[in-house]
């Protein structure tokens, strides 16, 4: 049996842009007496979710607050308040997420679908900027058991009455942990300089530093000092009493590699 709080409400279809202290004016307008009020938001991006939180002392200022507040219009949204479900096993596993949607879908045939499989706190579409669907979208289901007969009954199937290719629908936290890790070792793996080989033995200690700058890397295999045909070759021979020392040539001449330029002939590389 559900069970729920007597003083804290849920605000459902929050505008995007609203902010905290703006939810707290309209309660406190209707119904003075606001203890806290919250919008819950991504925390690394601050992207509201649509929803929020807002509390009273007493049963009886709350209760006063949903029939002032409960489906009054705010921009394009229309809000919807009730009392908050006390945390529980049964709301754990609400959110879905859903791919494989048709472009041409927009968030109120969204919403009109998901609905039918129980009380929907938000739900939304991801859209480009022309407007056409991405193919992906969320809806945050008030039970375990709603977000479960929405999975089950919609998991595989084209969108209804449609020919669109079948629906995935699986558990957004559980696809958020499939899809972070990857992603982060593929950002250290971009961002993170990469070791350098260590000099040949032979070499002295003022030509260190080529092997060592971060182009290196473009040499599969060092040459032994002093010898680089693929480069020595390019540039014509010169008598000898005017030959300098072959590290002098290669040093004060800059290796030139395509595309890089800067100290030594390359830019140094950019990690962002």
């Amino acid at each position: 049996m559900a069970q729920y709080s007597d003083t804290n409400l849920i605000v459902n279809y929050l505008p995007q842009d609203m902010t905290d202290e703006q939810l707290r004016q309209i309660f406190d307008s209707e119904v003075p007496g606001v203890k806290s009020v919250k919008i819950c938001r991504n925390n690394a991006t601050g992207y509201s979710y649509g929803y929020g939180f807002c509390e009273y002392d007493t049963q009886e200022l709350a209760n006063q607050a949903i029939a002032a507040v409960n489906r009054r219009q705010v921009g394009n949204k229309t809000l919807k308040v009730a009392f908050a479900r006390l945390r529980s096993d049964q709301t754990r596993n609400c959110k879905l997420r859903l791919s494989n949607l048709p472009s041409w879908l927009t968030q109120e045939a969204l919403q009109s679908v998901l609905d039918q499989y129980g009380s929907v706190i938000n739900c939304k579409a991801l859209l480009d900027p022309n407007g056409a669907c991405r193919g992906v979208g969320f809806c945050l289901y008030e039970t375990r058991s709603s977000a479960e007969q929405a999975m089950n009954s919609m998991n595989g199937k084209p969108w209804p009455n449609s020919d669109s290719l079948p629906i995935q629908v699986r558990y957004a936290d559980q696809n958020e942990k499939k899809v972070r890790a990857p992603q982060a070792g593929h950002y250290q793996h971009q961002h993170q300089p990469q070791h350098q080989p260590p000099p040949p033995p032979q070499m002295h200690q003022q030509s260190m530093n080529f092997y060592h700058h971060p182009a290196a890397s473009y040499h599969r295999q060092p040459q032994p000092y002093g010898h680089h045909p693929q480069y020595v070759q390019q540039q014509p021979p010169m008598p000898p009493q005017q030959q300098p020392h072959h590290h002098n040539q290669h040093f004060h001449g800059g290796f030139q590699h395509p595309g890089h330029q800067g100290a030594w002939g390359y830019s140094q590389p950019r990690y962002s």
